[in-house]
């Protein structure tokens, strides 16, 4: 069930039909030859963990397997503010809008604007490859065109790093833009494709956004409730002095350059 209202596949009608065909009877689904919709039926007494169960059964794993995309921004409204847009409860429309608001400039390799968050953990890999801070960070502008120096370890090792990407300052997952008075918290980690519904199922690495504040009032704290999907669960907002929490539903597919995911 991918949210395509325009198609439907023959592994969505069969976790369709077979929510529909399960009663709720004394909390345990029970599945009969009858296909009655109530409201006592599984279809809508079934909770997102029940529900994904069913497809992770039904599903075959050669078509869960396949839980990238790109992400489809001509439905979304561009010229929303940015304040307005972080207040979605569309993750995927957060994180366009995180993404685009963190530009580091354009990334002449691909002719696309390129987030300081992937920007990270490209810098990252081309360290990996060199064997040398220095060196990595020349084949990074040499790939990008984007500016980037003082790779360096701080204090001693598993202290962190330090480095500049653009007018972006980055110190052991805290960065700071000196023109724009942003700020973001950031964790990276190694994502390992641990079962059959990880999400992305490849080994790679990953950037958690933390925290993010614009300078200006708008400040996001994401909450990431499930060890085996990249995309946060849900989130406290702060527009114009007021917070609240948003929840967000869970992701069967993410958009790598969005969620800031680099395949191994």
């Amino acid at each position: 069930m991918d949210g395509d209202g325009k198609t439907v596949s023959r592994e969505e009608l069969r976790v369709l039909y077979s929510l529909a065909d399960a009663k709720l009877e004394n909390n345990q689904f029970k599945f009969d030859t009858n296909l009655e919709i109530d409201g006592n039926s599984g279809l809508e007494q079934a909770t997102d963990k029940e529900v994904n169960t069913i497809i992770r059964n039904l599903v075959p794993k050669s078509e869960l397997r396949k839980r990238i995309e790109t992400i489809d921004t001509s439905k979304y409204n561009r010229r929303k503010s940015f304040a307005d847009k972080v207040q979605s409860n569309d993750i995927d429309e957060v994180m366009l809008a995180l993404k685009d608001k963190l530009s580091v400039g354009i990334n002449k390799s691909t002719g696309k604007p390129l987030s300081v968050v992937q920007a990270v953990l490209m810098l990252e890999q081309c360290v990996d490859k060199t064997h040398d801070y220095g060196s990595g960070c020349k084949m990074f502008t040499r790939m990008t065109g984007i500016p980037a120096s003082d790779f360096s370890r701080l204090r001693c090792m598993g202290d962190g790093d330090s480095f500049t990407l653009g007018d972006w300052k980055y110190d052991r997952g805290h960065m700071t833009n000196g023109k724009t008075g942003e700020t973001l918290e950031l964790d990276r980690v190694f994502w390992r494709n641990t079962t059959t519904h990880t999400v992305p199922a490849s080994d790679g690495y990953f950037t958690y956004i933390q925290s993010y504040d614009d300078g200006n009032g708008t400040k996001l704290q994401f909450k990431y409730g499930d060890d085996e999907n990249i995309a946060p669960t849900s989130a406290s907002v702060t527009v114009n002095n007021e917070t609240k929490m948003i929840n967000y539903n869970q992701k069967l597919r993410v958009d790598p350059d969005v969620y800031n995911f680099l395949e191994k």
